[in-house]
């Protein structure tokens, strides 16, 4: 094998494991990579459209995000996402269902890493959906990907609720 084989299947070795493990190398304005689906049947709940905030789940801007969960009285749980992001979608109405079962104990919000990419960038956004558990102006924890309700409620129990 030639020494520029090697050094093509070299750069293409790093390059698939750089995609595998979620790393890009683009400059700032590449979208985040979204992790694989995890197995099985997704919990579901009220069908909210994910580029639409409800009543029980707040839309969240760079400018109003300290106001709205850094500095709230509340634990928080915020949703990073895109509108191009497939699992994002799946995500919402799970994240629906958790505001409306938490609804008064927990403040739930979501950010759209694209159109407000300070905060995603603050917060090492690398990879969407990603949840981030918030309590006294401090991340808590998070879970990156595709995370099913009775997961989600457990995290949310644990991180948030101290039990």
């Amino acid at each position: 094998m030639s020494r520029d084989a090697v050094v093509v299947l070299g750069v293409l070795l790093l390059l698939v494991v750089g995609l595998c493990c979620g790393r890009q190398q683009a400059g700032p304005t590449a979208p985040p990579s979204v992790p694989a689906r995890p197995p099985g049947p997704q919990a579901g709940g009220p069908s909210v459209p994910s580029g639409e905030a409800s009543a029980k789940v707040m839309e969240l801007t760079d400018a109003d995000f300290a106001s709205k969960i850094l500095a709230a009285d509340k634990p928080a749980m915020v949703d990073f996402w895109a509108e191009w992001c497939g699992p994002c979608r799946e995500q919402a109405p799970i994240v629906e269902a958790v505001a409306a079962k938490y609804a008064g104990k927990i403040i739930v919000g979501k950010l759209n890493v694209d159109e407000q990419p300070e905060t995603a960038k603050k917060y090492k956004i690398d990879a969407i959906p990603t949840l981030v558990f918030f309590k006294g102006g401090k991340e808590v924890g998070r879970v990156v990907g595709l995370t099913r309700e009775g997961e989600l409620s457990g995290k949310i129990e644990k991180a948030l609720l101290g039990k």
